[in-house]
């Protein structure tokens, strides 16, 4: 039971390492101009389209990595629950923070100035990403946690 656990944690904490590491490169390497809609803080086709894939990678590592410690697939499915319930929440959360009003939310620094942490915490994320994130999510970490076959 402990070793599930410990093998839960560590593949979430890889996961979220592995997102921040990948999305802070891409983040340096495509610019504020490629990820937000000019003039507001919602993000671009483009950023999703670049999200995506890399965030299904550290689900890929996540789900590796809690195989390995947890050498059987109860680990690697609790985490997948884990992933999906969290992002629905979240999900659900964004829904009902997000301005009903539909007017364009605008940063009050420029996009052009922020930090990939600030612009993480100010990025706007249509409502159907945030659903679909958690799924990619769970998809990823139950594929990367298929490599260990079930031992007793």
């Amino acid at each position: 039971m402990l070793r599930t656990i410990i093998a839960v944690v560590v593949g979430y904490i890889v996961m979220a390492l592995l997102v921040f590491v990948l999305l802070t490169i891409a983040w340096m390497v495509v610019g504020p101009s490629f990820a937000f809609q000019p003039g507001t803080s919602k993000v671009t086709l483009g950023w999703i389209a670049v999200n995506l894939p890399l965030s299904f990678i550290a689900a890929l590592a996540g789900g590796c990595t809690a195989a390995f410690i947890g050498r059987r697939s109860a680990p690697v499915k609790a985490l997948a629950c884990l992933v999906l319930a969290l992002g629905l929440v979240f999900a659900v959360l964004h829904l009902a923070v997000d301005d009903p009003s539909g007017q364009e939310a605008v940063s009050e620094v420029s996009t052009a100035e922020m930090s990939a942490f600030e612009a993480a915490s100010e990025a706007v994320q249509p409502a159907w990403y945030n659903f679909l994130i958690p799924f990619v999510g769970a998809a990823g970490v139950l594929l990367g946690g298929r490599r260990i076959p079930e031992t007793a």
